[in-house]
């Protein structure tokens, strides 16, 4: 909250301001310049605040807030006791200052009722922000949740990072369904192992033929041990490291 606000000079002179009474100048000059104001002119005014800091009893004060309804200049939300300053943007602009732009797109988020904002306010190029950032992280949070379940249900007996992290990237390759379907292929042909599954697709993301994933040019040992005896006299072990290779390819 800033230790200070600025009001135009020009206020004094302003068409609406004169037509005003002297309690209501000095009504509309407080609403814009008391300690609860905040950068995006949207704030919580208690009355018992106003009565503290203007000297006003309640009836008075609630006459004045219904006033400045009437003259559409605010709106006020009596169950939340926060009020919006229409004209707030004229007297303090966002300009390009960072800082400020910051500050205001905090407020926004702990504005109580967002429906006091007209739709033409500048305030709604900051609220479509953040809409679009919720329904971004919203959609993320859904798709990493998806990504967990589909990691438990077909990584159970064999979990870790690498595990999720795989699932993601087919998410973010070809989507929800996508993922579904090819993990259920993969369970149905026998996969098991994140590596084996990533050799088996194709640059379209498809599962390659079987036949083209039973004669890869290399596999671990524990693959070696799976394979039938026939398909174990295809491959030879490397001498430098614990790799099977396939036999005159």
């Amino acid at each position: 909250m800033a230790v200070y606000r600025q009001v135009q000079i020009t206020y004094w002179q302003d068409k609406f301001v004169l037509k005003l009474t002297p309690e209501e100048k000095f009504f509309y000059l407080y609403l814009l310049t008391n300690s609860k104001t905040k950068q995006c002119g949207i704030y919580e005014l208690p009355i018992e605040i106003v009565q503290v800091e203007t000297g006003y009893n309640r009836e008075t004060i609630i006459k004045l807030i219904q006033k400045f309804i009437e003259y559409k200049k605010i709106k006020y939300d009596w169950e939340h006791e926060e009020i919006i300053i229409f004209n707030w943007l004229k007297h303090n602009p966002i300009k390009d200052n960072l800082n400020i732009v910051k500050c205001i797109e905090k407020e926004l988020r702990e504005v109580h009722n967002t429906d006091l904002i007209p739709l033409d306010s500048p305030l709604q190029v900051f609220l479509q922000k953040e809409k679009e950032e919720e329904k971004e992280k919203t959609e993320e949070e859904g798709q990493l949740e998806t990504a967990r379940m589909l990691w438990i249900s077909i990584f159970t007996n064999n979990p870790g990072s690498v595990e999720k992290e795989f699932v993601s990237e087919r998410i973010k390759f070809g989507g929800i369904s996508y993922t579904k379907k090819l993990f259920r292929d993969f369970r149905e042909m026998g996969f098991h192992k994140v590596r084996t599954m990533k050799e088996a697709l194709d640059e379209s993301g498809n599962i390659k033929p079987k036949s083209q994933n039973e004669t890869r040019k290399e596999i671990t040992y524990d693959e070696f041990c799976k394979l039938p005896i026939d398909g174990q006299k295809k491959y030879k072990k490397n001498k430098d490291n614990n790799i099977w290779e396939l036999i005159n390819v």
